[in-house]
């Protein structure tokens, strides 16, 4: 196995485990705001301020996305092909929505469920 495989699999590990701690912040803010959307907005504010700061501060990251712009208008990347956002969304929205309801995680639990049927699918 390879380093870079290792790392792979460690930060696998570790995005599983923050997806957990991710749902139960999002659930908690979405109960205590009474609004599920608020909380995922909350959730995504933050991200896209971190973000911001780390395209002010990488010249690579920025140079990323003019190749993204390029792709666009030359037809190598479709318009469909940048809506991971959009799922991602959708995702912390149903967490600040239900994990107050039905728990971590039994979220959890449908959430790979979900993931196993799509990639079967794929």
């Amino acid at each position: 196995m390879t380093a870079r495989m290792r790392l792979g699999l460690v930060f696998g590990f570790c995005i599983g485990a923050g997806v957990a701690v991710q749902a139960r912040i999002n659930g908690a803010l979405g109960m205590r705001l009474h609004d599920g959307i608020a909380a995922a907005t909350v959730s995504f504010g933050t991200g896209l301020v971190v973000l911001a700061a780390a395209f002010a501060a990488s010249g690579r990251l920025r140079a990323g996305l003019a190749a993204v712009r390029r792709a666009l208008g030359e037809g190598q990347l479709r318009g469909w092909q940048l809506l991971g956002g959009l799922f991602g969304a959708f995702f912390v929205a149903s967490q600040g929505l239900t994990v107050a309801a039905i728990g971590v995680t039994a979220f959890t639990v449908a959430a790979v469920a979900g993931q196993l049927l799509s990639s079967l699918a794929v």
